[in-house]
């Protein structure tokens, strides 16, 4: 089993939109930030991409599945700056799927004003069950999957609701509230394999298929606060988009125009006290790819993460050109 990069991945960030997102003006009744500015974590996260097909006489989807690592790793987060240390652990892989090379680097920046997501995947090495439920699988080496897009929208009720309380624990939701979220999004994709991508379809019958797709994207989400001075927290979240594209076959020949869906869901959960954490979050991107007659693509990408925090008191001396950005 092995990964790009190798068995440490070490990820360090400045959010660009910091000012405007963070520092929005709130209303304290809902949203409070909390005194101790800097959080230590220990976390536990599993990352995938894969790739999904339906034919139109059937009502489930195929998918190959990548044989990728759960890491763990520490790191902290102090206002917009986080830097985040994790080992993957080949014991908690099966060795019959197949072997799986990759980088994937999932960026999702929760301000208070916007919400921005940046998708980097590059994966080769999937596997699909055979669904007699024999548990033997089909690995396909050969197939490789490039995807990067990149997501930005405005929330509007940034003064009541707060993204960053639930997915980066920065913030107190106080009180129940959601809000209805509006952007843009832009992907661009390469599939490859040795043979045929799949067991059959026009649109799958190559050893190369790329995509370009651009759209509006709407969405909207709430924040359940509830239990002892209402601590716990559920927060889902949804997602949509039409999109234009233009797909193409081994370097753009036989090029294709149509409207294709996306989809992403997310949710967090947890507890949220001043001195501690405790969340599990999960975010599921869908992108309608390639579609005709016989089939649809969708390359599907998924990160889960369990993370502790601590917070402490910290009063570092900022030279004064980081300042406006923090």
């Amino acid at each position: 089993m092995a990964s790009f990069p190798k068995h440490i991945i070490i990820a360090a960030f400045l959010a660009a939109f910091a000012q405007s997102g963070l520092h929005a003006q709130s209303d304290t009744s809902y949203v409070e930030k909390f005194e101790r500015e800097l959080a230590l974590q220990a976390y536990l996260s599993k990352k995938y991409t894969s790739l999904s097909y339906q034919f139109p006489s059937e009502t489930t989807e195929h998918e190959y599945l990548p044989n990728s690592r759960s890491k763990l790793g520490v790191g902290f987060m102090w206002k917009a700056f986080a830097l985040y240390v994790g080992y993957g652990f080949d014991f908690l892989n099966d060795a019959g799927k197949g072997d799986t090379k990759y980088l994937d680097l999932q960026m999702h920046y929760y301000g208070r004003r916007f919400l921005i997501d940046f998708f980097g995947q590059n994966y080769k090495g999937f596997y699909m069950e055979y669904p007699d439920g024999s548990g033997k699988y089909l690995l396909r080496p050969d197939l490789g999957i490039k995807q990067y897009g990149i997501l930005g929208q405005y929330v509007f009720n940034s003064k009541k609701f707060s993204y960053t309380a639930a997915f980066n624990q920065d913030e107190w939701q106080k009180r129940s509230a959601g809000s209805f979220h509006l952007g843009v999004g832009i992907y661009y994709s390469v599939m490859s394999a040795d043979s045929s991508y799949l067991l059959g379809g026009t649109i799958v019958n190559h050893q190369e298929l790329r995509s370009v797709l651009f759209g509006p994207i709407l969405g909207y989400a709430y924040t359940f606060a509830f239990g002892t001075g209402r601590r716990l927290f559920v927060t889902p979240s949804i997602t949509v988009g039409l999109h234009a594209g233009i797909t193409g076959t081994n370097r753009w020949e036989n090029k294709d125009f149509d409207a294709y869906p996306s989809f992403i869901s997310r949710i967090a959960a947890g507890y949220n006290a001043d001195l501690w954490a405790l969340s599990l979050s999960y975010v599921f991107n869908k992108v309608s790819t390639a579609k005709s007659e016989d089939a649809m693509l969708k390359v599907n990408t998924a990160k889960a993460e369990l993370i502790f925090s601590r917070r402490f008191n910290f009063h570092p001396k900022i030279p004064r050109f980081l300042k406006p950005l923090l």
